[in-house]
């Protein structure tokens, strides 16, 4: 998982139009796997499209819910308690301790 969030979040040297298409060289995959998993947890937030939901583009909306899922899943080993979770989630998507 953390190299799936990796790869579909952390594009740092991408340029925008391959930002969200897996366009990753040899060079940032070799990366991942070095990387820590919290520093990977919060960008994936960063940039993570808080609002897939109202896409019209079905694409989006598949890649916006698998994405969602996996970071839940992240969350619970890393972020029990949504601390950081909601730091980067605007209001409406904050998620109270369970």
């Amino acid at each position: 998982m953390l190299s799936w969030l990796a790869a579909r979040n952390w594009n740092e040297g991408l340029s925008s139009s391959n930002r969200y298409r897996g366009h990753l060289g040899p060079s940032h995959r070799a990366m991942v796997g070095t990387m820590n998993p919290m520093y990977v947890y919060t960008k994936a937030l960063s940039f993570h499209d808080w609002h897939y939901e109202y896409s019209d583009d079905h694409s989006v909306w598949v890649r916006g819910k698998d994405e969602r899922a996996a970071l839940r899943e992240f969350q619970k080993q890393i972020d029990p308690d949504f601390a950081i979770w909601n730091q980067y989630a605007p209001e409406g998507h904050k998620c109270l301790m369970k």
